[in-house]
């Protein structure tokens, strides 16, 4: 299997609706692979805030695989560059897509495409290998007595030597980059799906 260099470029960035700085992502704004250097167009921004200068940004550097430098450049491409971001940009399905289990096209929702991982309620632990698929998934009760989890989060693993990982945060937002302690913490003090049990990580067996 072949590997390339792949660079995100990326600019700190609050969560939405956070008022404090230290609650913050590595928002991925641009992507190198060895034959293509992608950036998000100035117009795609209707905040102030999110605007960037490329020569502003900070690098992040990975040696990996061909197929995930591919595939990842090919999302960044679909749904930051060449369309104005919209919503339908969702955490599951840029997991699911990373993985290969669904092509960029499919109307993948929230829940949708997840059942064969949370179904199984296979837990795996962090830090994940390189595009490795995790879902963050807590109990629900009351919520559906057909299903026992419910999915909050997806991330994709950077290799086992890091504590970070790669996601969507929330829908009709960015490609982003945090810790894994982070973004856990984030899931469980999020203010949807409550009661709020504890997430836990599952993947496939």
């Amino acid at each position: 299997m072949g590997a390339e260099q792949l660079v995100f470029h990326i600019v700190p960035t609050r969560y939405r609706g956070s008022s404090d700085s230290s609650e913050s992502y590595k928002r991925v704004v641009g992507i190198s692979t060895a034959d293509k250097e992608l950036w998000i167009p100035p117009d795609r921004f209707s905040d102030d805030s999110l605007r960037f200068d490329s020569k502003d940004t900070e690098a992040i550097a990975l040696d990996i695989p061909n197929w995930f430098g591919a595939r990842a450049a090919r999302y960044f491409k679909h749904f930051y560059v060449d369309e104005p971001i919209r919503s339908g940009i969702y955490c599951h399905g840029f997991g699911l897509w990373m993985e290969g289990a669904i092509e960029i096209d499919d109307n993948v929702t929230l829940q949708d495409g997840l059942d064969d991982i949370l179904d199984a309620q296979h837990k795996i632990r962090y830090p994940l290998e390189v595009g490795q698929h995790g879902v963050l998934a807590r109990a629900m009760p009351g919520w559906s007595q057909a299903k026992p989890l419910f999915g909050v989060h997806s991330i994709i693993g950077l290799g086992t030597d890091r504590s970070d990982c790669l996601q969507v945060v929330g829908p009709t937002d960015f490609m982003g980059i945090n810790t894994y302690e982070a973004v856990i913490n984030n899931s469980n003090t999020t203010s949807f799906n409550t009661p709020r049990t504890p997430v836990e990580l599952y993947g496939r067996p």
